[in-house]
């Protein structure tokens, strides 16, 4: 594989934080992919809290309402 390893306090603070931040935003506070937050997060079992899945699905919805689809009028 690839990638720098993973030191004991960065392991703590996604396993402190991943059930309810973005992976994007731990992405950014720990200098890596989102890629690599999801590997490690499965690696290790993590998952995202009921509450969280429901902001990603709502955030999702929200962006597809924003942006319409392709070849959906106007054109």
């Amino acid at each position: 594989m690839g990638g720098a390893d993973w030191t004991e306090e960065e392991v703590e603070f996604l396993r402190s934080n991943f059930p309810h931040r973005s992976n994007a935003d731990l992405a950014r506070a720990l200098n890596r992919t989102p890629r690599s937050i999801i590997g490690k997060a499965t690696r290790l079992g993590l998952s995202k809290t009921r509450e969280r899945l429901r902001e990603v699905g709502s955030e999702n919805v929200a962006r597809r309402k924003d942006r319409p689809l392709p070849g959906a009028g106007g054109e």
